[in-house]
């Protein structure tokens, strides 16, 4: 996704759930709900970190841990990213 092009917030949320369910050890990206609260199904600060590097290897911006911390869900979180993807282009 780092091609120059801004992703947008579906490829975000579909890039999200795939690194989320492998950061879960969950059956795959299907089995991750984007309007579930994240907290509710194992996920905790260190993956948040995990996440975030993940994420900021994959999207080619920045994204930090709080910014994940703040999102109660996973729709929540692609629409704080779609949104800082359009300020990093």
């Amino acid at each position: 996704m780092t091609n120059g092009a801004k992703p947008t917030k579906e490829q975000i949320q579909a890039t999200c759930r795939d690194l989320l369910a492998n950061l879960l050890g969950t059956g795959g990206a299907k089995d991750i709900d984007p309007y579930a609260n994240l907290f509710s199904g194992g996920f905790n600060s260190i993956l948040a970190v995990q996440l975030a590097a993940h994420l900021t290897e994959k999207l080619g911006f920045d994204v930090r841990p709080d910014v994940i911390l703040q999102s109660d869900t996973l729709d929540g979180l692609s629409t704080a990213l779609a949104a800082k993807a359009e300020l990093a282009a």
